[in-house]
């Protein structure tokens, strides 16, 4: 497997320029329609979103010329750029802050005293609650800044101090800070998921930053507890619900990340503010390498180095394109699943059989669990997203064994969904999105992960190509309305899973999404549209920050020709590696096969780990 590094750029994109989109999901090509609940097996009206390319590239242009970036040229003369770790001409700059704009530090609302690391004996951990603006255009020491409360955690190599058990991080000598960016959106960090990966950090000199992202975890949650507070608290209740789930996009993500950097900067004697010292390392797993891309790139003075593991975006490419590549993941793990007898445990029961039934259980018994989840042909169809994970065949056909025993013994007494199995339910089971714990993933997925262009829009792109793409046949039964149905669609082929999509049926299904609104709810976001041009290629074809990036072939999470496809806009910084199948490395490598990966990230010139990776 040969080292690749940054190779030409695609004479489509050569010429693109500043002020023209990176992709938007209302091109002139094609764009996503809306598409509204209808009575079963009927097409709704499709409406077209009415923005033109030509209006939104005016639009841009005029934009642009309001928000010139600022350099350090128009910050504070008062030694700014040495409080932050900046060079003097710092190419340090968001668009969307205030000309002359100084981000201040992260405040410190609460710090924990040191405590030990469960079952590490070797690391010790100091747990923070920071203050930063909601809104970093009003910061707040302004009149108009409000808070929101972030989460995080810093693990490090246990040494003594004279405070004993009261010792804070500031009673220790500064260290180099290594970030782990965990995927998303809406997921908060897990302390003890990456536990290889802790201790090669550490022992590297580093030590291990875990933020949890706005609105998850620790961090002022976006719940729905504070969402009926949002809803009493203001005149307009829906568009303060609204305007939380924008808040918690990887603009403010990056902002946060940066006020926190400044916080630990400060520990550092003023000698090494302009060293690679007060630098963050980043590591951006899936979603995490969305948010390392956009902080490398509005502060790349801030950045030591990046490393991405299934987590290049799909800089260019629309919606409809992302959801064609990965529907083509999806149907190859698909056939996998249905056609390799090797993934049975020796068990006879033909997979198509299995589905089938538990498909016809489900439409015959219809009703809620006792958490009012209700349980779908498309939510049941969503246990596909496991299929892409080392023995997620494998796994789904043993789970699905256990349903349909569980729904069988049953007898019919009750709807499928509420089914006892395991101490839980069902629809537990089934449910590999958890949805109802995360909020954000389901009704910002499209727009945080495949929407760059400030304006843009997706409405329901990935069922769109699951309904009218070139597996629509596959993906038929997820409608059908009864018995009947489901056999004859049986004997036109294989009932194809879903992989990671976010669909109408979902929010029908899940009591939090209910809750929140439902359908009516994520359509009104998916028209409010993105806050931020994300991607800046002028910018990244001038990066300077070095990036590491691992793709894998059969990730179908994060389309790796896409991916590729990518790179080619970046600065000649960027090395990566697509790796062969052969490799056995997938999507989630860096948790399961943590010390085989940062082998690849050594062997692509990748030096924080020469401690221990040799």
């Amino acid at each position: 497997m040969a080292i690749l590094c940054k190779g030409p750029v695609d004479p489509l994109t050569a010429t693109w320029q500043l002020s023209s989109p990176l992709f938007t999901a209302c091109s002139a090509r094609r764009r996503p329609d809306y598409k509204y609940p209808g009575q079963a097996r009927q097409r709704p009206q499709k409406v077209k979103m009415g923005v033109t390319r030509h209006s939104q590239n005016g639009e841009r242009r005029a934009r642009r010329r309001k928000t010139t970036i600022a350099t350090s040229k128009s910050l504070p003369a008062k030694g700014y750029a040495d409080i932050v770790g900046m060079s003097k001409n710092s190419k340090n700059s968001d668009p969307y802050l205030p000309r002359n704009f100084k981000m201040e530090a992260a405040k410190v609302e609460e710090e924990k005293p040191v405590a030990d690391v469960p079952e590490r004996p070797s690391l010790q951990k100091h747990e923070f609650f920071f203050k930063v603006p909601r809104d970093y255009s009003k910061p707040l020491s302004s009149d108009k800044g409000s808070k929101t409360t972030l989460h995080a955690q810093i693990i490090r190599a246990k040494k003594g101090s004279a405070k004993g058990r009261e010792a804070r991080l500031s009673d220790f000598d500064p260290l180099p800070t290594f970030a782990y960016l965990c995927g998303g959106p809406g997921s908060a960090q897990d302390e003890g998921r990456h536990q290889v990966l802790t201790d090669h950090v550490v022992r590297n000199g580093f030590q291990l930053l875990l933020l949890d992202y706005r609105g998850t975890g620790g961090s002022e949650k976006l719940d729905l507890e504070r969402i009926k507070d949002l809803q009493a608290s203001s005149k307009d209740g829906s568009s303060e619900v609204v305007r939380a789930f924008q808040d918690t996009r990887q603009g403010n993500i990056v902002r946060d990340l940066e006020a926190i950097r400044l916080y630990l900067a400060a520990s550092w004697p003023t000698s090494k503010h302009n060293t690679d010292a007060t630098k963050l390392v980043l590591l951006g797993q899936s979603y995490g390498g969305w948010v390392a891309m956009l902080y490398a790139q509005r502060y790349p003075e801030s950045v030591r180095g990046c490393l991405l593991t299934g987590g290049m975006p799909p800089i260019g490419a629309s919606p409809i394109e992302v959801y064609n590549r990965l529907f083509d993941s999806v149907a190859k793990d698909n056939e996998t699943f249905y056609n390799d007898a090797s993934i049975r445990f020796g068990s006879t029961e033909d997979p198509r059989t299995l589905v089938l039934r538990i498909a016809k259980a489900i439409l015959n018994r219809p009703g809620e669990n006792k958490d009012k989840n209700r349980l779908s042909l498309t939510t049941f169809a969503s246990m596909g997203r496991s299929l892409g994970e080392p023995d997620g065949a494998s796994h789904l056909y043993a789970k699905l064994l256990k349903i349909d025993k569980a729904l069988h013994d049953a007898r019919g007494k009750e709807s499928a969904a509420s089914v006892a199995l395991d101490g839980k339910t069902v629809f537990d089971a089934i449910d590999t999105h958890t949805f109802n714990k995360r909020l954000i993933y389901g009704v910002e997925h499209e727009m945080q992960c495949y929407v760059a262009d400030k304006g843009g829009q997706s409405m329901w792109s990935a069922e769109e190509v699951r309904d009218d793409g070139k597996y629509s046949d596959r993906y038929a039964w997820v409608s059908a309305q009864s018995a009947a149905e489901l056999d004859a669609l049986a004997k036109r082929g294989s009932f194809y899973f879903l992989g990671e999509a976010f669909m109408p049926e979902h929010a029908d299904d899940y009591a939090g999404l209910r809750a929140l609104g439902g359908r009516k709810f994520a359509e009104r976001l998916a028209l409010a549209g993105q806050t931020e041009d994300l991607w800046d290629v002028a910018r990244l074809k001038d990066n300077k920050v070095p990036i590491y990036s691992t793709i894998y072939p059969t990730d179908m999470y994060v389309d790796a020709k896409l991916a590729v496809r990518a790179t080619a806009l970046v600065g000649p910084s960027i090395r990566f590696k697509e790796l062969d199948k052969a490799s056995g490395l997938r999507h989630n490598a860096i948790r399961v096969a943590t010390e085989q990966l940062l082998t690849v990230f050594k062997g692509l010139g990748c030096e924080y780990f020469d401690k221990t990776i040799r």
